[in-house]
């Protein structure tokens, strides 16, 4: 695994404050079973972007299919975020929020997270 492709602790996306701002002023799309909610904020380094997953309860009773999906939507994440990279000078506090009410495989979510980050690259360049 080659460094631009780790997802460090750095990326993530943790703490109440910046997660209620999130929610309060950032911007939200849907695409397929994947809701995305963003804001940019001045961070800068190797490490600009932070992200977080959510997974909803009410759709995945069982903790064991939440994690899967979770866990899916984080290297799903780690392996595309390249396109985000090269294609903004900015960065961002992103939101990955699963809609679907069903069991996903990674092919198909892989293919929804690289439409979502083509859809926000084209949304704010």
């Amino acid at each position: 695994m080659t460094g631009g492709q780790k997802l460090r602790k750095s990326e993530r996306l943790r703490g109440k404050i910046c997660i209620e701002a999130l929610f309060k002023k950032g911007r939200s799309f849907s695409n397929d079973s994947l809701r995305i909610i963003y804001i940019e904020h001045r961070l800068q380094g190797p490490d600009r972007s932070k992200i977080g997953v959510s997974v909803s309860k009410r759709f995945f009773k069982r903790a064991i299919d939440r994690n899967r999906i979770k866990r899916l939507l984080r290297v799903s994440y780690r392996l595309n975020k390249t396109l985000l990279e090269q294609r903004m000078d900015k960065s961002y506090q992103l939101m990955f929020i699963y809609t679907s009410k069903t069991l996903a495989c990674f092919d198909d979510i892989n293919e929804v997270m690289k439409k979502i980050l083509h859809r926000l690259c084209e949304k704010e360049a």
